[in-house]
């Protein structure tokens, strides 16, 4: 996907704008998923932005290609997320018959 300016918190701002656009049920329960399935543990306690930049061990201000990454990382994760869990947000790919 294509963000404006290429920075991860510029997506972020988008996402977070979608949820709440939706009144929560878009990342209704994303964090608690995505802490165990990239970190490892099951108590979050990291907003789903520092889980993803925690799962890669960045800190701090991030490079081009950092941003870059953890931009696919939170598109990798959103299929994900609402994939396994059927969510009436989900992009299917119509199967072939």
């Amino acid at each position: 996907m294509y963000v404006l300016d290429g920075r991860f918190l510029t997506l972020v701002a988008y996402v977070d704008g979608c949820d709440a656009a939706t009144d929560g049920a878009l990342l209704r329960g994303f964090r608690d998923w995505l802490y165990p399935t990239r970190v490892g543990t099951s108590k979050p306690s990291l907003t789903w932005p520092a889980v993803l930049k925690f799962a890669r061990g960045l800190q701090g201000e991030l490079t081009q290609e950092e941003h870059e990454r953890l931009i696919d990382d939170t598109f990798a994760a959103l299929d994900e997320f609402l994939a396994s869990h059927d969510h009436v947000f989900a992009v299917t790919t119509p199967t072939e018959r």
